[in-house]
């Protein structure tokens, strides 16, 4: 995935030397098995060709390696909410092309496996509850993470007051 490290070539031989090219992204051209760290801001795989000249008592030989990079998705769990307990709010974003998504925690999800899931939660006590969300988002099998806090209200109790009776001019308190 990009900006993954990888360590191409094998292990060292005594008496060879090594000389690796292109030069860039990698971290020592000059022995048998150096790391690589390549970027790609594209939409889409992009190849790369590393090619190593092994030398013994001035014979040179060569061999070459190629490295698929796969780009990185961009994880969009959306902006952290609030609702009121038992509302329905949309979390998330609309989908991207060749994304795959898995939210979790599952539970109040519509559908745990959209970018843009809808969250239905009951908070039956007396203060704010929250909850974090999470999105694992995949592209080309590279996978990254976002978040976003719900914070589910509870409705206040309303009370008028039980039902009574009164005689026409006579006064009474209503309410709690």
């Amino acid at each position: 995935c990009s900006g993954d490290s990888i360590q191409i070539g094998a292990n060292t031989t005594i008496g060879y030397s090594y000389k690796w090219s292109p030069f860039t992204n990698i971290n020592n051209i000059n022995i048998s098995n150096p790391w690589v760290n390549i970027s790609n801001f594209t939409n889409k795989p992009d190849t790369f060709k590393y090619i190593v000249s092994t030398t013994l008592e001035n014979c040179t030989s060569k061999d070459s390696i190629r490295i698929e990079i796969r780009p990185l998705p961009v994880p969009e769990a959306g902006p952290d909410v609030s609702f009121c307990s038992g509302d329905t709010l949309q979390i998330g974003i609309p989908p991207t092309n060749g994304y795959t998504y898995i939210w979790t925690p599952i539970n109040g999800l519509s559908d745990k496996s959209v970018s843009n899931p809808t969250v239905t939660l009951l908070n039956l006590g007396t203060s704010p509850d929250s909850f974090m969300y999470k999105v694992k988002t995949t592209f080309y099998n590279c996978s990254l993470y976002d978040s976003v806090y719900v914070k589910v209200r509870p409705y206040p109790i309303a009370n008028a007051g039980r039902d009574t009776n009164v005689c026409s001019g006579d006064s009474i308190q209503i309410g709690t």
